[in-house]
């Protein structure tokens, strides 16, 4: 396993290493980055070319992570999120 460590800009911005942008085949900056937090904890880039104009980006994006499961833990992080506001404005 190979670590890389990148910095934060004040604007939040950060640079995505050489390395890493060759592994997930980024090789033009005309690439958009997903990133989504899967139920492990961890955080998921994902590739994606930018958008055409007018282009439905739900439409790009469907099914590409089902490898994480079938969604129904959205469901559950949406209750346990609903619980806990309950619990603060009891």
């Amino acid at each position: 396993m190979t670590m890389y460590e990148t910095s934060m800009s004040s604007k939040y911005q950060v640079t995505i290493p050489q390395e890493v942008r060759e592994g997930l085949g980024i090789d033009s900056p005309d690439y958009d980055i997903i990133w989504i937090k899967i139920p492990s904890g961890d955080v998921v880039l994902k590739p994606r070319k930018k958008l055409a104009k007018g282009e439905d980006p739900f439409m790009r994006t469907y099914g590409m992570f089902a490898e994480y499961g079938n969604g129904s833990w959205v469901d559950e992080y949406i209750a346990e999120k609903r619980a806990e506001a309950l619990k603060e404005n009891q």
